[in-house]
């Protein structure tokens, strides 16, 4: 019994090559036309986000106050006080505080302190005061630190700690 080769002709091939072709046409068809309109909506989006985030940005610079965009903040470091896990440079994420009279030791905040500057640091004990408020004890985790010496008031903190941005 003799083998039998059988080998495709030109044509066949040319046939397979424009079956090929058509099958990549149909499918891409159907995308051509959504695509661009997909991505010139998402750019625009993002571009009206961001001219939002700038004008809020601004104006909240001309008030004096922090900028934040839906509770949330960036500060930078500007001091060694809470070195090494903070360098001065770097920049923080603060977020919203759910409830900022129930934040549990450990937590790193953003407040204001009472001649109004702003300043994070760590919560190293919760109190209660004399009127059955609470109140936070802070201190920077620089070693060298002492702890703050005024109680820190719920309605003081700015916000959490969420993550650092390395600057430096």
């Amino acid at each position: 019994m003799a083998n039998k080769q059988t080998y495709t002709t030109a044509e066949e091939i040319d046939a397979m090559r424009e079956t090929i072709v058509n099958a990549k046409r149909k499918g891409t068809k159907k995308h051509s036309k959504r695509l661009p309109i997909l991505g010139g909506t998402l750019f625009t989006i993002v571009v009206l986000l961001l001219v939002g985030i700038l004008i809020t940005v601004n104006i909240a610079k001309r008030q004096g106050k922090t900028p934040d965009l839906f509770g949330y903040r960036l500060f930078m470091v500007e001091t060694g006080s809470m070195e090494p896990g903070l360098p001065v440079g770097s920049i923080l994420l603060v977020g919203p505080a759910e409830d900022p009279s129930n934040l549990a030791i450990d937590t790193i905040v953003s407040f204001t302190t009472q001649s109004g500057t702003t300043v994070t640091h760590r919560i190293i004990g919760v109190l209660k005061t004399d009127d059955g408020n609470i109140a936070y004890r802070t201190k920077g985790d620089n070693p060298l630190n002492s702890p703050d010496p005024e109680l820190l008031t719920p309605d003081r903190v700015i916000g959490i700690f969420i993550l650092k941005i390395p600057f430096t």
